[in-house]
């Protein structure tokens, strides 16, 4: 009898192992193909490209620059990028950072940006999060244990935020894309080192203020077009527009190419700044078929 108690503990166990190892074995690149799938009449092949010194002239000087260095000219222009990378991330000034992974599609000729990661609670549980900005709309969710749903946001706030970090990824991570994009830009210079950014698409207007160093390359990028959630005296929560910054902490030379390896990003808070991300790119794929 004693046997058989032991034996059904031990299944009892076992079962409850495996249904945790499956709530929290959800895949992101999973999560990511749906998200490619819903949205795939969007994203058409467009014919291959070199950045040449003719297409550098529509650009402001420190742009120019900036592409020149990272050897952006001579090489094919991306028109969409898939991206995975590891880092920490918190939800709160007062929480630890956690360990993530996530993924990314962009598709800059209609600007799309596709995200999905994977956070690790207390090093045990996983929470899942995914953005979507398309037709200029946003989509932000999150699920606990794959299914237990923790949030589901949209709204203005959420469209005018991620058309602005879609277009923080072309400034850090596709550069030359922004050729796709030069009908939807304006550009003022600021300085001898900086300069400002606006992006239309649809109904929206997004813009940046970008940053460079001494040796042209881009070292940070702020803007007041996302939304803080800030918790007000009453308890309640209100988006509110706060500075937004991502400087980069990190270039590393692929071939022949200078890519951003790692950044970061921060809120600037009236009472302190909140640094909530450190990012390192793992590996990045220009012009993919969208069925990848």
């Amino acid at each position: 009898m004693d046997e058989i108690f032991i034996y059904g503990i031990g299944l009892i166990g076992m079962f409850i192992i495996l249904f945790y190892w499956y709530l929290n074995s959800v895949s992101i690149s999973s999560i990511l193909g749906k998200l490619k799938e819903k949205n795939k009449n969007t994203f058409e092949p467009q014919e291959s490209r070199i950045l040449s010194e003719d297409d550098l002239n529509s650009f402001p000087q420190l742009i120019q620059n900036y592409l020149r260095k990272i050897g952006a000219v001579g090489k094919e222009i991306p028109y969409n990028f898939k991206l995975n990378f590891i880092g920490n991330f918190r939800i709160d000034k007062q929480k630890p950072f956690m360990p993530i992974k996530a993924v990314q599609f962009n598709y800059l000729p209609e600007p799309t940006r596709l995200f999905a990661m994977k956070l690790y609670m207390f090093k045990i549980v996983t929470m899942v999060g995914e953005h979507e900005h398309h037709q200029g709309k946003g989509f932000f969710g999150g699920k606990l244990l794959r299914y237990i749903k923790l949030f589901n946001v949209r709204g203005k706030e959420i469209d005018i935020g991620d058309l602005t970090t879609f277009l923080n990824d072309c400034m850090l991570l596709s550069p030359a894309g922004l050729v796709y994009l030069q009908d939807r830009l304006e550009w003022k210079e600021l300085s001898e080192s900086m300069l400002s950014l606006t992006l239309t698409y649809k109904n929206l207007s997004v813009e940046a203020t970008l940053f460079f160093d001494q040796e042209g390359l881009l070292s940070d990028f702020s803007t007041t077009d996302r939304f803080y959630e800030e918790q007000q005296a009453d308890g309640s929560k209100i988006w509110v527009r706060r500075e937004w910054r991502t400087p980069i902490l990190d270039y590393e030379r692929i071939n022949d190419e200078l890519r951003i390896k790692r950044a970061k990003a921060t809120w600037k808070l009236p009472d302190e700044d909140f640094e909530y991300a450190d990012f390192t790119v793992q590996s990045i794929q220009y012009n993919e078929p969208s069925s990848k």
